[in-house]
């Protein structure tokens, strides 16, 4: 195939196929480590996290201090003054040592007063490492949500394509030709376009309020010992709290579509407007307000499913628990968010790291991928 075809996608997807077991083991390998990740963390959460926090501060330490050697040496040579790009070059190092430096040393003054608030960062972080390998099921979860979202997407893909087919074909000059969609078969599909959009908010809710409920009956030990948290909670939000978890979905995705159709209008406008400056400023507020207001939705919602599975509470009970709670511990709630999404971050990385170094390892020098991979 490869010496009679030469189009990219031809090739790329024989180089997929090709190279398919070694993806599919790099994936596993992924997971396997993603796991002995989370064991670490469990057992070196305060070597770890210490590490990274003094690492950061020695690292603007060190790029401040490089920054200041380098300039006075360029400020020492004869192109200075001269040269002016050499001259820019030299200022530009200048201020970017004030700034690295203020920033290191903001950042040293936060880490020295919220140092107790990073210790219990610390000991959250322990915890719900523990909580995960105590119940590996967790993990199955985010893999159903992907199935039954694909599942969505594919479900709506099909159905629009089935209802663009009902058009008429309109032949203009030979050879061309555009699709009549009558506005009624267009609403239709706006239609399933929105169910699928809330069908895909109230399956990744649903995951979220079984992982917290599971969570929650492990800790506060709820469920008697030989029982499964995870498919007790799962079971409970079904059949109890499936409207509440609809309701959230639901508003969530009214926000996205209003947000949608606002975008739509204000580039419309845009359009109308030319280059006005203040058509634009209108539309970037307009647009961050509303994305803001739906960034808090959906975490006060994520939040107000945590209150519902402990307390058995409706949404809104459980949303105004949730404020008062993120509002009382504002502090303690940011540090261990940012911890906690710093690691993610570091272990994503370092786990996909690892394993895309050891495919590259096997498709670059083991036979046959070296000799017949493009």
């Amino acid at each position: 195939m490869r010496s009679s075809v030469s189009s990219a996608p031809h090739l790329v997807w024989e180089d997929l196929t090709l190279s398919s077991p070694v993806i599919a083991s790099c994936i596993g390998f992924a997971s396997l480590f993603g796991f002995v990740w989370m064991v670490l963390v469990r057992f070196f959460a305060h070597f770890m996290v210490w590490t990274t926090v003094i690492s950061l501060s020695a690292g603007c330490g060190i790029g401040a201090y490089y920054m200041w050697q380098q300039q006075l040496e360029m400020k020492a040579s004869p192109r200075y003054g001269i040269d002016d790009l050499f001259t820019q070059q030299t200022d530009i190092l200048y201020y970017a040592f004030f700034a690295v430096a203020g920033i290191g040393g903001l950042y040293t003054l936060i880490v020295v007063f919220l140092h107790q608030k990073i210790i219990i960062a610390v000991k959250v972080m322990k915890e719900a490492s523990r909580a995960v390998a105590a119940q590996p099921a967790t993990l199955l979860l985010p893999v159903l949500t992907l199935a039954l979202s694909a599942g969505i997407i594919a479900a709506c893909a099909v159905i629009c394509t089935l209802l663009l087919s009902t058009g008429d074909l309109v032949r203009a000059t030979p050879g061309f030709g555009h699709l009549y969609v009558p506005l009624s078969t267009c609403g239709w599909m706006a239609l399933v376009v929105f169910g699928a959009m809330w069908m895909l908010c109230f399956v990744k809710h649903l995951q979220h309020a079984a992982i917290a409920g599971a969570l929650s009956s492990w800790y506060f030990g709820e469920d008697g010992p030989g029982t499964s948290p995870c498919l007790g909670s799962f079971n409970r939000v079904l059949l109890r709290h499936i409207g509440t978890i609809a309701f959230g979905s639901l508003l969530i995705t009214l926000l996205q579509a209003v947000r949608f159709v606002v975008i739509i209008i204000m580039k419309r406008l845009k359009g109308c407007a030319g280059d006005s400056s203040l058509a634009k400023l209108a539309c970037c507020c307009v647009t961050c307000c509303l994305g803001c207001v739906e960034r808090t939705v959906r975490y006060l919602s994520r939040n107000a499913y945590i209150i519902m599975m402990i307390h058995g509470t409706g949404f809104c009970t459980s949303a105004s628990e949730a404020v008062g709670l993120l509002t009382k511990h504002m502090v303690k709630v940011a540090i261990v968010r940012s911890i906690g999404a710093g690691f993610l971050l570091l272990g994503k990385l370092f786990v996909a790291g690892c394993a895309a170094s050891i495919g590259a390892f096997f498709l670059l020098t083991q036979p046959p991928y070296k000799e017949k991979l493009f």
